[in-house]
């Protein structure tokens, strides 16, 4: 073995309720669909919300049942095939999520289609590309996207795209097909039901979808991803999650963008258990609303959203007198310390009656399983959510090419800040970066990037057999790109002994060198900023070869920086020529908010208003909508504020200040000397995120490229009024 890469990690033991699942051999999504529509053919399934009659509000979910599912699916799929599709070719669902997406998915599987899911929220020339790129003959799509389509079919971009294929409009039942498509989703229903078509069962190894990467940079490069793929990841997962008790039936709220691989695979995987699915109205603004009308007992997450439950549960505690935060405290800390001995939940009683109880209620009451993917959880976030929910969040590390499955954490402790051991027939281990000083032999602990063999690996990028040699190594393992370090783990290993935790510390693509030639890791960074200074809600540090010190681009906690209770620390009165001192005394007008100016790149949404489907919203993104951030403070504000050069200096020394109490981890030229504010939050809406909730680097820096430049140029300055250094 060679002298820079760690040990395989991997482990064969599995928890008490992994054989209440299916096995891998032979294992298909046709096999998974089939099998458990018979076998749960009276649970509910798939859900939405319907509109109430005569209004834009909607009701409580309805659900279809599995038997139903089959039927419908079985009528979809033989309508596609009598459109003249066959087996083998390629299908894109470009929608929200909802029904009538999950049934497309799964009718292509009967019928050994591949499907190409689309995300939503993608710039219009990824969508343009995915579509023609994957070989598309059909696509699926709901109908504030039927003219983008149509567009590209009229300038012949898409040759091969034959039929597209609208989702029906649920407030205008039995509206025509809108111009533009050649066929609504009803009457590819109502054309299977009449001449219904045998089913073509694939095999483990046919390719059973084609996903898109996200596109942090350049290109999207698309996965080929196996039934065999797919299904070992759903068996991965579920040999670290308890089945539902005996006589009960989960519920899933389906909100995560199912273009993106893990909340394809979680509604995949839940097929084992017969779990139904609520899928949320369209819209972040209403998932509130949507939980607690469906009270779901499974929930999944992204940083993101985590993120804004602790604020605003936070924030609310904070503001409560001292009576409410004294109790409050005293539960967390009494449920805490009995978590960590290892006591069920049950056993901190009075303080979920006391303080938990009403804080599970507004998600529902009865949440049971909370898992969290796309990053990192910041730990502080995942130890206050687990307590306040009463189940420890079930963190993992994936990607697309991995099936979103690589190691996970077991439900079973606190493991927080890692992200577990490997998965069951996951081999993963560590490789040396000389050039990022990261290296196996480091002590205490091997660091280096980290790579990962398995059946859930991916069998190459689509049409690029150049990114797919590159993509693995000599052995067969794929190169994530990511950095990470075995840290002492909690979880026992095949000889019984703690098996080690993976760490993630950094990503390999985000590093730059300043012009001293020091290199810069940029993720390792802002995490350690963000995680340790209460005013910094989002950060991004970036410095050209031919710059001397780095420049930060930073999402302030404006709710936090701009708090009355944090004016002796802040010394915020002062900021804006007296606009704080306006806006807490009540007298800052509202009329005076601006709107959102454009987005740099076009988006595939169009800005008219029109539902996507029976269970998702009936507003679509506009080119000029807000990102629908969380912040209470007005966006004009917010503006009048960005320039304003008391509170650059405020964080500019929240930087410095966290830079000093955490000396172990940034060196001095890693302080950023320049700064841009940014007023809004960064989200996939305002195209500063990919889909999955990655920074979109290159294009936050070219949104705010004259103020960056600007702050080079006041580094450039400020270094040469510097005396020169004494030798």
């Amino acid at each position: 073995m060679s002298s820079d890469v760690t040990p395989i990690h991997t482990c064969s033991k599995l928890t008490p309720y992994s054989h209440s699942y299916y096995k891998l051999d032979g294992l298909t999504v046709y096999r998974l669909f089939r099998e458990n529509t018979v076998t749960f053919a009276e649970n509910d399934f798939l859900g939405f919300r319907q509109y109430i009659p005569g209004t834009t509000k909607r009701g409580p979910y309805v659900f279809m049942k599995y038997r139903e599912v089959d039927e419908i699916v079985t009528c979809f799929a033989s309508g596609l095939r009598n459109l003249g599709l066959n087996p083998g070719d390629h299908v894109a669902i470009f929608a929200k999520n909802c029904p009538e997406w999950a049934v497309s998915d799964y009718a292509c599987c009967v019928q050994s289609l591949v499907s190409v899911p689309v995300y939503d929220s993608y710039q219009a020339a990824e969508c343009q590309f995915i579509i023609t790129h994957s070989d598309s003959k059909a696509v699926i799509l709901t109908s504030d996207k039927v003219q983008f389509v149509a567009d590209m079919r009229s300038k012949g971009i898409a040759p091969l795209l034959q039929y597209v294929i609208v989702i029906d409009d649920p407030t205008k039942p039995g509206a025509p097909c809108p111009e533009g498509a050649t066929h609504r989703f009803s009457d590819i229903v109502a054309l299977g039901k009449s001449k219904p078509v045998p089913d073509v069962v694939p095999k483990p190894e046919d390719v059973f979808t084609i996903v898109y990467t996200s596109g942090t940079t350049g290109t999207p490069k698309g996965a080929i991803i196996s039934h065999r793929n797919i299904c070992s990841g759903a068996i991965m997962l579920m040999t670290r999650a308890p089945p539902p008790p005996p006589d009960q039936q989960d519920y899933m709220i389906s909100y995560l963008p199912l273009a993106h691989i893990f909340a394809r695979l979680l509604e995949i995987t839940i097929l084992q258990f017969g779990c139904a699915l609520g899928y949320y109205s369209g819209t972040m603004t209403t998932i509130s609303d949507d939980i607690a009308a469906l009270r779901p007992t499974i929930l999944p997450g992204v940083p993101r959203v985590f993120s804004k439950t602790y604020s605003k549960i936070y924030s609310q505690i904070e503001s409560s007198n001292w009576l409410k935060r004294w109790a409050f405290n005293i539960a967390y800390n009494a449920k805490l310390k009995k978590l960590k001995a290892g006591f069920p939940h049950q056993e901190a009683k009075w303080g979920d009656a006391l303080v938990f109880n009403q804080i599970k209620e507004k998600m529902g009451g009865r949440i049971r399983i909370v898992y969290n993917g796309a990053a990192s959880l910041p730990p502080h976030i995942s130890e206050f959510i687990s307590v306040c929910l009463g189940c420890i969040i079930a963190e993992g590390y994936g990607l697309t090419e991995s099936t979103a499955c690589i190691t996970c954490g077991q439900i079973i402790g606190f493991d927080f800040g890692n992200v577990g051991a490997p998965y069951p027939g996951s081999e993963v281990r560590l490789k040396s970066i000389p050039e990022m000083d990261y290296s196996v032999h480091d002590k205490p602990y091997p660091r280096g990037e980290i790579l990962v063999r398995g059946p859930q690996v991916f069998l190459g990028y689509y049409k690029d057999p150049e990114a797919t040699k590159a993509a693995f190594d000599e052995d067969g393992f794929f190169k994530t790109g990511d950095v990470g370090m075995w840290v002492e783990g909690i979880y026992p290993g095949d000889d019984g002994k703690p098996m080690d935790s993976l760490k993630i510390i950094d990503r390999r693509k985000n590093i730059f060198k300043l012009s001293q030639g020091e290199f810069i890791c940029a993720e390792r960074l802002e995490e350690v900023f963000v995680e340790k200074n209460p005013y910094l809600h989002q950060l991004m540090v970036y410095g050209p070869s031919t710059a001397s010190a780095l420049v930060a681009f930073a999402v302030p906690e404006w709710d936090t920086l701009l708090s009355q209770e944090m004016k002796e620390e802040t010394g915020a009165e002062s900021w804006g020529n007296g606009a704080v001192k306006k806006y807490w005394e009540g007298k800052w007008t509202e009329g005076e908010e601006e709107q959102q100016t454009e987005p740099v790149v076009e988006s595939a949404s169009s800005s008219s208003s029109s539902s996507s489907s029976s269970s998702s919203s009936s507003s679509s993104s506009s080119s000029s909508s807000s990102s629908g951030d969380s912040f209470k403070v007005p966006m004009s504000l917010r503006r009048a504020l960005s320039h304003d050069t008391q509170l650059m200096s405020f964080i500019l020394k929240q930087l410095q200040k966290t830079s000093d109490e955490n000396r172990d981890k940034i060196r001095r030229f890693e302080i950023p000397r320049g700064l841009v504010v940014c007023e809004e939050e960064w989200t996939d809406s305002n195209k500063c995120m990919t889909a999955s909730f990655k920074m979109k680097r290159e294009f936050i820096r070219n949104k705010f490229k004259d103020d960056y430049q600007k702050q080079l140029k006041v580094i450039e300055e400020t270094n040469d009024k510097r005396p020169p250094s004494k030798k």
